[in-house]
């Protein structure tokens, strides 16, 4: 090897050592801040999903009184008078670091829930106490459905582990068979009002 390969060689291996060196340099700072965005996002997520599944809990229960106060005609449960509250999301949630679609779908289940309130108060300026109180508990069950979807959709997005192990005999079964009464019962309402024209 004469003098002039060897000298190419040093100041090529020295161009890449460079480089690399600098990659590694520059790349380290950002890769710090990704783990810290990540660890922040799924912090932030664990604690909003909870909350909405502590919304969902207290819609089933909701649910749930309104169904015993209509199946024991009135001798258990309660009927209800308004939705469940939503509790105010932390201040310290890192919505940055949960990203736009995430934040988006649960900054937009707040609205749905604030929707809903103002078309319960509105009804209840004309319905009768059952009707209201039924539309409370049907408006609780889809709400508590929502919540639980966006909940599940923080969960897998960020790999978190699932509510509940087994689906069976979940809070999201018990609405999914609430909701499913709903319309039979609804559906037998209608074709019996048909009949009686």
């Amino acid at each position: 090897m004469d003098t002039k390969t060897l000298i190419g060689l040093l100041l090529g291996s020295s161009v890449i050592g460079g480089v690399i060196s600098g990659l590694i340099a520059q790349g380290a700072p950002w890769w710090r801040e990704k783990l810290a965005n990540d660890k922040a996002a799924a912090f932030s997520a664990l604690r909003l999903a909870l909350m909405l599944e502590e919304f969902v809990g207290d819609c089933a229960g909701t649910y749930g009184d309104f169904d015993n106060y209509r199946s024991s005609r009135g001798s258990a449960g309660e009927l209800p008078s308004g939705l469940p509250k939503l509790q105010d999301y932390p201040a310290d949630i890192a919505w940055q670091a949960l990203g736009t679609a995430l934040t988006t779908k649960v900054l937009h289940f707040r609205v749905a829930r604030s929707d809903a309130g103002a078309m319960i108060t509105a009804d209840a300026e004309f319905a009768d106490q059952w009707d209201h109180s039924q539309l409370i508990a049907e408006t609780a069950v889809k709400l508590g459905l929502q919540a639980l979807g966006a909940a599940q959709t923080l969960r897998k997005e960020l790999k978190l582990a699932p509510a509940h192990a087994t689906p069976d005999h979940s809070t999201e079964d018990y609405l999914t068979r609430s909701l499913a009464r709903i319309a039979e019962r609804k559906a037998k309402q209608a074709a019996q009002s048909h009949d009686d024209i």
